[in-house]
Parts: structure tokens; sequence; C-alpha cells
């Protein structure tokens, strides 16, 4: 059984399917850790902690989290190991992904990506100045007739 720490808060929660062992689990993603979990008994559901990572031990390079997700299936890559799982669905498997990176840097997708639309923005501006420049030579020369 784990409990919340202080200022620790949910972020996420899913049903997975935990590759290390094969079993069928939930994953609690906080803004601490993350926790894989079972529930085990027939009558009395009693959950029990199979894993349970701190987010200071998922590796980061480059400000890059070490997380992908190939469909359902999540890799995540810690300082001791790698571990797998398998969400329930594309969508669930990317919003847990989001969930981890979001919790390990501080900063959420668009935050992350800002830099990445300024320059993209910066390009299409570029683009837009030398459309300019360009399209009234191109129209000229195209609207020579041959003799």
């Amino acid at each position: 059984m784990w409990y919340l720490e202080d200022k620790e808060t949910i972020l996420i929660e899913d049903e997975i399917l935990y590759t290390k062992k094969n079993i069928k689990s939930n994953i609690v993603v906080t803004n601490k850790k993350i926790v894989i979990e079972k529930e085990s008994g027939i009558f009395r559901k009693k959950k029990s902690v199979v894993d349970l990572i701190p987010l200071t031990d998922v590796k980061t390079y480059n400000d890059s989290v070490k997380i992908k997700n190939d469909k359902e299936t999540v890799y995540l890559q810690t300082i001791t190991r790698n571990i797998s799982f398998t969400c329930s669905s594309v969508k669930n498997a990317k919003k847990v992904c989001e969930k981890i990176i979001t919790a390990r840097t501080g900063k959420n997708f668009y935050i992350r990506n800002k830099a990445k639309l300024k320059k993209g923005i910066k390009i299409a501006k570029e683009a837009k100045e030398i459309i300019y420049i360009v399209a009234p030579i191109v129209i000229g020369f195209l609207g020579k007739k041959k003799k």
C-alpha cells in the first residue's frame, strides 16, 4: 500500500497490462512518482504495489524525457532499468506519456513546444517575404510570349 505525500497530487490513473510480469494492473502517475499496483482477491479486493518509480529516476537527455509510445505500448527508461506497459488504448497511452513528461520536466506540452512554434512562425514569415520578392519575377517571366 502506498500513500500520497504532502503536496502530492494524482495526475492520471489508468488500467494497464504491466509487461514485466504480464499482469493486469493500474498505473497512477503523481507529481512525484509512478505507482503500478494490482488488485488481488476474489471477494475482498486488495491493492498491492507491483512497482514504485520516483520521477527523479526517470531518465532525461537535453530536457527530453526518455519515454515513447508505440500504439498502446509505453516504453520508459529509468536510471536502473527499462519499463514497458500496455494501456487500454492509443489515446490513453499518449495521455499517460504526456502526464509523465509534464510531471518530470515541470512544463506542459505548450510550454515545451513554444520554441518550435516560434521557429515555425519565423520560417513562415521568411517564406512569405521570399514569395513577395520572387512571385513578380516569375509572373513576369511566365507572362512573356515567345516571338
